[in-house]
């Protein structure tokens, strides 16, 4: 029939909008989650003196919890008691004391994930007393890695 669609356009054009919409939704729902997160850390970290913030860093994963770990964004900051890092999805929370600060580095690799760019890498003595790091890209590496030495300095 002259004037319809073929079948197969209707589809793709019916999937497209299906995807478009879980599209926004899941942005939707990531921006309620960074919101609450934001409020986690802010409450957290009240009192505390905040050097460095970077609301959206991409964590590379913590040395003693291995490979398979996901990679992931969320809130790292540093305050004047240590680095401390809130994934959005899933929950989880990196906390590195200034005491426990062993070393910083600019790396472009950690774990075997690697982007173009330089990586802040925080080497620390972990709960359990073994050397440990975690590794981060952050939008601002200058400012990120002035803030931890400053910390790191300010404990001796």
């Amino acid at each position: 029939m002259p004037g319809w669609m073929p079948i197969w356009a209707i589809i793709v054009i019916a999937t497209v909008l299906v995807l478009a919409g879980l599209l926004v939704f899941l942005l939707a729902k990531l921006r309620q989650v960074r919101g609450v997160r934001e409020a986690e850390v802010a409450e957290r970290l009240k009192g505390d003196t905040i050097l460095f913030q970077d609301r959206s860093a991409n964590f590379f994963g913590q040395e003693s919890r291995g490979r398979t770990q996901v990679r992931g964004n969320g809130i790292l900051t540093v305050t004047d008691k240590g680095v401390h890092f809130l994934m959005w999805v899933p929950r989880r929370e990196t906390a590195i004391p200034t005491a426990s600060i062993t070393g910083i580095e600019h790396v472009r690799s950690h774990l075997g994930k690697a982007i173009a760019r330089k990586l802040l890498k925080v080497g620390y003595t972990n709960d359990e007393g073994r050397p440990d790091s975690g590794a981060w890209y952050t939008r601002d590496l200058d400012a990120a890695t002035r803030a931890v030495e400053e910390i790191a300095a300010g404990r001796d």
